[in-house]
């Protein structure tokens, strides 16, 4: 705690010395002892000096007297020893009560004690506690080092640093969320009964978040700060953890074992030191393994990986289960919702930021619906790679995970400033080799879906499969020989009479020919629907009972897509 003016008054050497003023601060610190005689020492008083004096510039100065006890006290000194009686048979009242107003101990000393004998005792109580202080900082440092240089983890870390501030610590990153902490048994405020602890989430509320300096990364000591708990307020000493400007998170001292000495202080500085290390290289640590592991997918899904144990052994070590069966959808994201194009292109950091907690997201979903899933980001994409469930045909993917995707789109639209996104699932594999044409797959049916005028939403290559052979090698002039003789005249009634049957056929086929169906889809009258097919069949010539006449105008239709697609009107 170091040396104060009660424990100089204590000591058996100066029996004698007499406290008169200002009792509730003779837990005042000494750092120095000055012996002055001089009316004009004010400036050259420091907080911390004990002010040794005969009285003798005072005596016949009532005004000095006042100002003399004002002026240490605004300087924080730690208090003033009078010799009594020498000048003065006692010290005068008026330096008595600013003492106490003030809360400057006041002490008197005897004849038979000289300021010399008192400011060597000083000097030398001020050193040993100097040396004592250093003497724990280097146990301290030594101890913090030892865990740095034993490659000890991060928890490890945080422990030893709570034996040593003897109080709870918690970590965060540099978001203020959950790292790592450590409590003691004799905390009466346990931190997991008032706080959130999970990793990745935020450790505290926004309240003390918000009461905490906008530039606290810029402060090289720790700030306090108060965290209110159902079990009553506790202070917070929270100092930032940095490595030469870079702020990795923050300690958060959880000050309420009790209150944190100047030694211990040091010791927190000391350990935001180490772990800022311990954060470096745990950073590159990950970063390396993120580069090993994104080559790894990029070899698997562009078919650069030629032996098959190789593959099963990457696969493997990169969170895939080689004895498993996986699809590949493709997550592509757009522009920015409420962003021009122009802004969007612009905003390079941005896009990064956003495909990493996409990436995060899925990654948190499909751990939530307890499905197995590597997850990863690839220029504008994010790539899934989606266990199957032994239960389910590899001919069945959508009706098993349609609902699924649906419900994580829904998620990323919900959050804000959440880019459009298009997903494109590619069908079932029996092994993990064979992912490289679930991802083609997946990638095409992003880009026929857009053909098929679909695109911002999910996309099953199975679904898709017929714009696929028609846009595979299919000459134009028979796409559009075929489109004019199917439904090439219905086209051409609504291009004149302004009219929508076109739609309402497509509705009504995608419906299973039910009026009441496609009506509703529509939001006409059913009477009106019916009208429209009876005008169709007309226009055609068609009998909606021949399921050739069925097909072909289903593939009209989507030959008509193609050549939208082709850029052929």
């Amino acid at each position: 705690m170091g040396f104060t003016v009660k424990a100089l008054l204590s000591m058996s050497e100066l029996p004698d010395l007499k406290l008169v003023s200002g009792a509730k601060s003779v837990n005042n610190l000494i750092r120095n002892a000055c012996i002055t005689d001089c009316p004009d020492a004010f400036d050259w008083m420091q907080p911390g000096d004990l002010i040794l004096t005969s009285g003798y510039m005072l005596k016949d100065d009532p005004e000095l007297q006042v100002r003399f006890v004002r002026e240490l006290s605004e300087t924080a000194c730690a208090g003033i020893g009078i010799k009594v009686p020498k000048y003065w048979d006692e010290v005068p009242q008026r330096m008595i009560d600013e003492s106490n107003r003030r809360s400057l101990p006041i002490f008197t000393i005897p004849l038979h004690n000289t300021l010399n004998e008192i400011q060597a005792i000083v000097f030398h109580e001020v050193n040993e506690n100097q040396d004592t202080l250093l003497q724990k900082y280097f146990k301290i440092h030594q101890r913090l080092m030892a865990c740095s240089l034993s490659e000890q983890t991060l928890d490890n870390i945080v422990k030893t640093t709570v034996e040593l501030i003897n109080n709870p610590l918690i970590v965060v990153d540099k978001n203020w969320n959950f790292l790592s902490c450590a409590d003691r048994d004799d905390n009466k405020i346990p931190l997991a009964k008032v706080l959130p602890l999970v990793k990745g989430k935020p450790a505290f509320d926004r309240s003390f978040l918000d009461a905490i300096p906008k530039d606290i990364e810029d402060f090289k000591k720790a700030v306090k700060r108060t965290c209110i708990t159902p079990y009553g307020p506790v202070i917070c000493r929270i100092h930032p953890v940095r490595a030469d400007t870079t702020v990795y998170g923050y300690l958060i001292a959880w000050e309420s074992v009790r209150k944190l000495r100047s030694v211990e202080c040091m010791g927190l500085e000391q350990a935001a030191i180490i772990i800022a290390l311990e954060r470096i290289k745990t950073m590159r640590i990950e970063e390396s393994r993120r580069i090993m592991r994104q080559d790894f997918f990029t070899d698997l899904l562009e078919g650069h990986i030629e032996s098959t144990a190789l593959a099963y052994s990457l696969a493997e070590m990169n969170g895939l289960s080689a004895d498993k069966r996986y699809f590949c959808a493709v997550m592509r994201t757009e522009k920015f919702r409420g962003k021009t194009e122009q802004d969007s292109r612009s905003d390079i950091v941005g896009l990064d930021r956003v495909q990493r907690k996409l990436v995060k997201l899925c990654e948190e979903f499909f751990a939530y619906s307890h499905v197995g899933a590597c997850v990863f980001s690839r220029s504008n994409n994010i790539i899934m790679l989606v266990q199957i469930g032994d239960g389910c045909e590899l001919s069945n993917l959508k009706h098993q995970y349609g609902d699924m995707f649906t419900t994580l789109c829904s998620v990323i639209t919900s959050q804000k400033d959440s880019p459009v996104i298009s997903i494109g699932v590619g069908c079932g594999c029996s092994d993990i080799t064979e992912l490289k044409k679930s991802f083609v797959e997946a990638q095409e049916a992003i880009r026929l879906a857009g053909i098929a005028g679909n695109d911002g939403s999910i996309s099953w290559f199975e679904d898709l499969m017929i714009y696929n052979i028609l846009n595979s090698g299919v000459p134009g002039g028979v796409l559009r020989e075929f489109y004019d003789s199917s439904i090439g005249p219905l086209a051409e009634y609504d291009r004149e009479n302004k009219t929508e049957l076109l739609e309402s056929l497509e509705i009504y086929l995608l419906e299973n020919r039910s009026i009441s169906a496609a009506a509703a889809r529509l939001y006409i009258h059913r009477n009106t629907m019916n009208y429209r097919i009876n005008k169709i069949k007309q226009i055609l010539s068609v009998d909606f009972d021949d399921s050739e006449n069925l097909l072909k105008l289903q593939l009209g239709i989507k030959i008509m897509r193609v050549l939208k697609g082709l850029g052929m009107k």
